[in-house]
């Protein structure tokens, strides 16, 4: 019986995909793991430092930790990340809260400003994570057999994806890209702000 001839794109694929003469074929790159979540770290702080210095160390201290959690929240899918970046998002706050009261610097009230919307878009996936985990799980464990609760969790899962695709929105925003920018070159300043520079700390 004729065999028919194979197609020109066929007879391409077959080479492109046979290996050299005595070469094993190379393995698929597997994709990179995300990066794991990152815990705080305690800013350095010093007793003869100026209420300015401390405030710039602990702003400093939050804001990286937020950064370190970025990717992990944006490559991932562990609880873990969308936690620590809330966490660093909280300690960035109530230290502007606080310094905002010594220091009467205006850029800094508006990153904090900035701070409270990010916080917003984390915080549903937050809430779902705990939802699912500590609240859920357990009762669909005790309730397996009855009716409904498969349905419920399909439905909360899709809630939960939803609202981690929420939270990787704005950390991939223009506005997050933006407030990232002013906050670091607050930060990158020379001098910390001269109306509190000569505060001391106490």
């Amino acid at each position: 019986m004729a065999v028919a001839p194979k197609s020109k794109a066929a007879l391409s694929l077959v080479v492109d995909n046979a290996a050299p003469a005595g070469r094993r074929p190379r393995a698929a790159a597997r994709p990179a793991a995300p990066p794991p979540p990152v815990r705080a770290a305690l800013p350095a702080l010093a007793a003869d430092m100026t209420v300015a210095a401390a405030c710039h160390a602990v702003v400093r201290s939050c804001f990286m930790h937020l950064l370190d959690n970025r990717l992990p929240v944006l490559k991932g899918d562990d609880p873990e990340g969308i936690h620590q970046a809330r966490v660093a998002l909280r300690r960035l706050r109530a230290a502007i809260a606080i310094f905002r009261r010594l220091l009467p610097d205006g850029e800094l009230a508006e990153l904090g400003a900035e701070a409270r919307w990010l916080a917003g878009e984390l915080g549903p996936a937050r809430d779902l994570d705990v939802f699912l985990d500590e609240i859920f799980a357990p009762v669909a464990r005790r309730l397996k057999d009855e009716p409904g609760v498969a349905a419920y969790r399909v439905a909360a899962r899709a809630m939960q994806a939803e609202a981690r695709e929420r939270a990787r929105r704005a950390l991939r925003s223009r506005r997050f890209r933006l407030w990232r920018e002013r906050l670091l070159n607050w930060l990158a300043a020379d001098i910390a702000p001269p109306s509190a520079a000569a505060i001391a700390a106490v």
